[in-house]
């Protein structure tokens, strides 16, 4: 067959035949109604579905690196952006559904014409049996309006007793909480003033204490100087009779004279310098005892200013 043979047809003259010739467009539009919609389900069948399957099972086969990225990054997005993707996936079901979708609009349209479309337009073209159900509907709708009306009244009433009860509960609960804050507030005080009369008493005895190891130190230590000085004089008079014997010895006067002024040059002397020591002892003692009041009242917990607000 020679296809060179067959005449050239010009879509822009068959549209301009076909648009003036009402059979010939009827007849047309009829089998793109036929054919149209089983081709497209044919090639989306057959052709268009298979050639996207092998497409991506070819791409994942070559690039499964690159498929598996691209598929968690399509995931990731669906799931930060679920609106976006509920209105793409509704969108194509539309997009599908298209042609039941202007169906079932029409279809509504056609049924509930006595009721849409005007009065004139209603009487001329819907059925009488639509529009005596119309009118039915209508008349039931009119009559069941005053028990409707009772229905939301009654259900107002309802709620409003509802809501009433639950603000009584609500205060109810207020009060119970708040007299439970303010018994809690009156114990904590309660407990407050317990710990401060606690610390005023660990502080009384504190001092007393203090006062009593002050005065044990110092009747120790009047005791030590006395032993001290006990000592000191014991020594001192034996070591006074040993001088005086030495100097006694001496041959002449004049050397006796300075002996003695010698020993007592060196009496001076050893004194002054037991008595440095002696000071020396009793500021370290003293020091001592501070140190050790200080780390007493430091060892007392600080109960002031613990009231029921610093809880």
């Amino acid at each position: 067959m020679d296809l060179g043979s067959l005449p050239h047809v010009d879509p822009l003259s068959f549209a301009r035949f076909t648009l003036s010739n009402p059979p010939v467009a009827v007849a047309a539009s009829i089998a793109a109604y036929l054919v149209i919609p089983k081709l497209a389900k044919v090639l989306t069948k057959f052709v268009l579905l298979p050639a996207v399957v092998v497409a991506v099972a070819v791409a994942v086969a070559e690039n499964p690196q690159t498929a598996a990225s691209a598929a968690s990054v399509a995931f990731n997005s669906a799931k930060d952006h679920p609106k976006e993707t509920s209105a793409v996936v509704v969108a194509i079901a539309a997009l599908a559904l298209s042609p039941y979708i202007l169906l079932a609009a029409l279809l509504a349209l056609i049924l509930s014409g006595a009721q849409v479309l005007p009065d004139v337009v209603a009487q001329r073209f819907v059925p009488e049996p639509m529009r005596q159900a119309g009118a039915s509907v209508e008349r039931l709708r009119t009559a069941a309006e005053p028990g409707v009306a009772k229905a939301r009244g009654a259900l107002g009433a309802v709620r409003s007793a509802t809501d009433a009860a639950a603000r009584e509960r609500a205060q109810k609960a207020a009060k119970a909480e708040a007299e439970a804050v303010a018994s809690e507030t009156a114990q904590a005080a309660r407990v407050a003033k317990r710990e401060e009369a606690t610390r005023g008493r660990a502080e009384q005895a504190a001092s007393a204490m203090d006062a009593v190891q002050g005065k044990a130190a110092a009747v120790a230590a009047a005791a030590a100087a006395a032993a001290e000085s006990a000592s000191a004089s014991a020594a001192e008079a034996a070591t006074n009779a040993a001088s005086t014997a030495r100097c006694a010895a001496r041959e002449t006067n004049e050397e006796r004279v300075q002996c003695v002024d010698e020993q007592r040059a060196e009496r001076k002397r050893t004194e002054a310098t037991a008595e440095r020591l002696r000071t020396t002892e009793r500021r370290a003692q003293a020091d001592r005892l501070l140190a050790e009041s200080v780390k007493r009242a430091g060892a007392i917990p600080s109960l002031r200013g613990k009231g029921p607000e610093s809880g």
